[in-house]
């Protein structure tokens, strides 16, 4: 990696020690612990940066899901897990989007309130994503290419590694001994490293990326 890329990734790595820290401080000050799964819905956002005239400045949109597990308190919340996204019309081919990552969630209102009804919390995280890119509009060498099959063909991948952060707002549907709540995010990643699978995507990168959740969390607390 460059040297900037090495300093981006110290400063997230940093800032992850920290909520770790914190987290762990939580859950030996705080009597309820918070086990149990998050699944989600949403939507990534993201510019193409490509030597490909068809893929250059398209702005691509991938819908897809997530299923994962959570551990914490009222205060401060992990969630680790692994999502699958396919990009909507409007994209030259097909993109699919494989991520598997783990975030911090802090919940500042827990501070005063053990258990608000509504509140807004802040998240950071770090997720590995590889993207597969499948259509027509690369040029192969004469017979090569078959244009009569069923899906078009596999060009190549990107693999990042992403640190993201955001804000998101909770509601409470269920809380006792079990819990279920509702939550909606919105979040920005930052590209900390990249790597192609195929020359083709060598000059091939994504910016602005800008995420967009909504799950449920349930599980038990005690």
């Amino acid at each position: 990696m460059t040297p900037r890329m090495n300093e981006n990734l110290f400063k997230v790595l940093f800032v992850v020690l920290i909520f770790v820290v914190l987290l762990f401080h939580s859950m030996f000050s705080e009597a309820q612990i918070y086990k149990g799964f998050d699944i989600s819905f949403g939507s990534r956002q993201f510019m193409i940066d490509s030597e490909i005239a068809k893929l250059d400045e398209v702005k691509t949109v991938v819908a897809g899901g997530r299923i994962g597990f959570i551990f914490g308190t009222s205060t401060l919340r992990t969630s680790a897990g692994a999502g699958y996204y396919s990009s909507t019309s409007g994209t030259p081919g097909t993109i699919d989007q494989y991520q598997a990552g783990a975030k911090v969630s802090l919940y500042p209102l827990a501070l005063i309130d053990k258990e608000p009804r509504v509140q807004p919390y802040l998240t950071a995280g770090i997720s590995l994503d590889e993207l597969k890119f499948y259509g027509y509009y690369v040029d192969r060498e004469p017979g090569v290419t078959n244009y009569s099959q069923a899906e078009a063909p596999y060009l190549g991948s990107i693999r990042q590694a992403n640190a993201r952060f955001g804000a998101g707002i909770e509601i409470s549907i269920i809380q006792n001994y079990d819990f279920v709540h509702l939550y909606s995010e919105v979040y920005y990643g930052h590209n900390l490293s990249q790597k192609t699978e195929d020359t083709v995507l060598n000059n091939t990168s994504l910016t602005s990326t800008m995420r967009l959740n909504i799950g449920v969390v349930f599980g038990i607390c005690r």
